[in-house]
């Protein structure tokens, strides 16, 4: 039965099976052309060497050197306005208290009319599937507040509903022997996911901020758990 499910889901499934398995490369081929960077690239980069600048905020995962060019958070790029073509970003922007703010540091970085690449965990797909989602109002209230790393807002939630009950590899580095959790490692090793969406949230956040959706695929077929969403920035 199994089997029979599986088979079903690829012969409904929009495109061929060439491109369910190939489908992030195919994005990256069409829309990240020109001069660019990957935020948060980690041990398995998704766009070209050749036209990428890698940025991450470690040098490490799970102990593995991380193949990066720029050492940098998400929201303090080292690069001039308006100089590059694309920015491209894979599981990243969770890990961001304020999602506004770092949207308008990838989009200054960007030309008129500039590509923007996400692709995100689907609250009903992920560990987050038991957490309400992120509305607009709630990163406004974040951008106007100017929260850090350290914002204890979405703390419980996360601890409730995710550190508690998933099978995650970092829980046992989390939840102390007396029964407390450790925000501060998760925070220190970048795993906490600060906001919860599916693409509906994560387009009416750009358009918001002035963006036009070029993209958007509920699951990215090569990646169950995902979304992807693909915006220009203002001309």
């Amino acid at each position: 039965m199994a089997a029979l499910k599986q088979a079903a889901r690829w012969a409904i499934r929009p495109k061929t099976l060439f491109l369910n398995v190939h489908f992030t490369r195919w994005v990256v081929r069409r829309y990240c052309r020109g001069r660019g960077c990957e935020i948060g690239p980690g041990v398995n980069p998704q766009t070209s060497r050749a036209t990428t600048i890698y940025v991450d905020r470690f040098t490490h995962y799970n102990q593995t050197p991380i193949d990066t060019d720029v050492v940098a958070d998400a929201a303090a790029l080292p690069f001039g306005s308006k100089t590059l073509d694309y920015v491209f970003s894979s599981h990243v922007l969770e890990h961001c208290p304020d999602t506004i703010r770092v949207l308008n540091e990838w989009s200054r970085v960007l030309r008129p009319g500039g590509v923007l690449v996400l692709r995100l965990p689907h609250r009903d797909r992920t560990f987050d599937r038991n957490r309400a989602l992120t509305p607009l109002a709630h990163h406004l209230e974040d951008f106007a507040r100017g929260v850090g790393i350290d914002d204890t807002t979405h703390w419980k939630d996360f601890e409730e509903n995710v550190v508690r009950v998933a099978n995650s590899a970092w829980k046992d580095e989390v939840c102390r022997p007396d029964g407390t959790c450790d925000m501060g490692y998760l925070v220190r090793h970048g795993h906490i996911h600060y906001h919860v969406w599916t693409q509906n949230e994560i387009v009416d956040l750009l358009r918001h901020l002035g963006c036009t959706i070029r993209f958007v695929i509920d699951d990215t077929l090569d990646r169950a758990d995902s979304f992807l969403v693909v915006a220009s920035v203002p001309e």
